[in-house]
């Protein structure tokens, strides 16, 4: 009689060879997770400063005001603002005060790992060097347009060393906003 000394299975080396595919596969996966959600984060962002800039519009057509995007560096916040008649004392940048209303987009957070490099506003930079920047603002205008506005900024994440560069351009005519991959200038 012959004894059958093969059982079934796998052999080590076989084995070996699965879990090294897995390794692989993981090493490639799980780092596009942690930046998708990042670059849903900015994304996020981005559509809903767009949204705000639409309220802005609309806002500032039906109840024919000035209003301004006001960004608070310092606090991390991107305000929707109204002129208000009340701030007479106040330099005329500061005579605007925050919409609180339930049908527009108000206000967004300001993502703490964006640097702004550059915030040209109808041409000339906001940002001075060597100062840190705590606010940069633009209007939009009653009659539906806006100042024409190119911020380059960057998206420094833990991941990328160089971090991912963008700029919003905003038209004036049209107060419309576009997104570019690569710096943009006035």
């Amino acid at each position: 009689m012959h004894k059958n000394t093969m059982q079934p299975g796998f052999s080590f080396v076989e084995l070996m060879i699965v879990f090294l595919l897995i390794a692989m596969l993981g090493a490639f996966v799980v780092p596009n997770i942690f930046r998708t959600k990042k670059g849903k984060e900015r994304k996020e962002f981005l559509l809903s400063l767009e949204t705000m800039l639409k309220d802005a519009v609309l806002r500032s057509i039906i109840h024919n005001e000035m209003h301004q995007i006001y960004f608070d560096i310092v606090k991390e916040e991107v305000l929707l603002r109204t002129h208000d008649d009340k701030l007479t004392d106040q330099s005329t940048h500061k005579q605007f005060s925050e919409v609180k209303d339930t049908e527009y987009h108000t206000k967004i957070k300001f993502l703490k790992n964006f640097k702004i490099k550059n915030f040209f506003i109808n041409g000339n930079d906001e940002v001075v060097s060597g100062a840190a920047l705590q606010e940069v603002l633009f209007y939009v205008i009653p009659d539906g347009t806006s100042q024409a506005v190119v911020a380059n900024l960057v998206d420094e994440d833990d991941d990328d060393e160089q971090g991912i560069s963008f700029s919003l351009v905003i038209n004036p005519f049209y107060a419309r906003m576009s997104v570019y991959e690569t710096f943009q200038s006035p």
